[in-house]
């Protein structure tokens, strides 16, 4: 069995290596090819992108030219520009586009930031390539910008009052036994799809900044507060942070609180048939808020649509975690808008 197995991979690796130098091979025609993945490349306005294409032949390639482009890819050229490399060297080109020397094969690095009139479509330029003998070949290299982000890992955004035994330091008298605390992760942050416990917005920022906001610069981010009322049949709220039913409640738990310093947020809940999964950027942009409210009821398996105070709109999904100690509570993905279409 073990000697088929061997055999097996060995007849794989020599079909696939029949089958790269077929596609790599030089002749006297011009072989062309883009160097990325077979999927179309999805970026976001800010991204970096670095179109690469390696071109070949057993002549001289002469010449290059930029092509059928969409827009004027050389506004958005990273510090550097273009390069054109050969093995450990790299060569020039001239205005219209010879080489300094001739070449037989070189890889064109064309590197650019995406830029924002890019957004929401397909864009993309013809690289083409002229040798001495007159043989022409090209390649389209393509892009596809998108203005939403797809937030697929979990995350428990729920809060809750949890009731807990004082230490005997913490009693005022001797009957006094129970502290109620607020448990869970209740504030999220759409941008940066991160939630946070209570005490995190007032927490001493560590010794080690890793770049990430903390503490108090943490009002600047949070979108999202979460209540389950466990005294009321368990109901779920989402709170806009602004809000004085919020401000209210953390005073209940004798947390320092500014509801006046927080984003606002507002909310609509599309229910729980909503098409989550088909949301692109169209089905956000369609989102309507002219009755959207600053807190929302919701239950497991419902779609929230949120607009922020900056004007960024959204959806969270929301499904039900059953946790050990018997309480459900929530747990959410977002699909978010990157930058604000006006």
């Amino acid at each position: 069995m073990k000697t088929k197995l061997l055999l097996f991979w060995g007849i794989c690796l020599f079909m696939a290596s029949c089958s790269v130098s077929e596609v790599l091979k030089m002749n006297d025609d011009l072989n062309v090819i883009l160097l990325e993945t077979v999927e179309l490349p999805v970026k976001h306005v800010g991204d970096t992108v670095r179109f690469k294409v390696f071109a070949s032949t057993n002549n001289v390639i002469e010449r290059m030219e930029l092509t059928n482009a969409t827009h004027d890819f050389s506004k958005m050229m990273l510090d550097g520009g273009i390069r054109f490399e050969i093995l450990d060297d790299t060569i020039e080109v001239d205005p219209d586009g010879y080489f300094s020397r001739p070449v037989s094969s070189i890889v064109v690095n064309y590197p650019i930031i995406v830029g924002r009139e890019l957004l929401q479509q397909l864009v993309g330029m013809d690289f083409t390539f002229h040798t001495n003998k007159g043989v022409s070949a090209g390649t389209r290299a393509r892009l596809k910008v998108i203005n939403y982000v797809d937030r697929t890992e979990k995350k428990d955004l729920y809060g809750f009052c949890q009731e807990t035994k004082k230490t005997e330091e913490e009693k005022l008298f001797p009957d006094d036994t129970v502290k109620v605390l607020l448990a869970g992760t209740p504030f999220y942050s759409s941008a940066l799809h991160t939630v946070y416990a209570a005490g995190d917005l007032t927490k001493e920022p560590e010794k080690e900044d890793d770049g990430k906001p903390q503490g108090s610069e943490l009002v600047d981010y949070i979108d999202v507060f979460q209540f389950i009322d466990v005294e009321k049949d368990s109901i779920c709220h989402f709170y806009s942070p602004d809000q004085s039913e919020v401000q209210k409640i953390m005073e209940r738990f004798e947390l320092p609180y500014d509801y006046r310093q927080m984003r606002s947020t507002r909310f609509v809940n599309l229910g729980a048939d909503y098409d989550y999964a088909a949301v692109e950027d169209p089905q956000i942009e369609s989102l309507d808020f002219s009755s959207a409210t600053p807190s929302v009821r919701f239950t497991y398996g419902d779609n929230i649509a949120f607009l922020t105070v900056d004007g960024r709109r959204g959806i969270i999904n929301i499904s039900r975690f059953d946790r050990s100690s018997g309480l459900t509570t929530p747990v959410i993905v977002t699909k978010v808008q990157t930058i604000v279409v006006e």
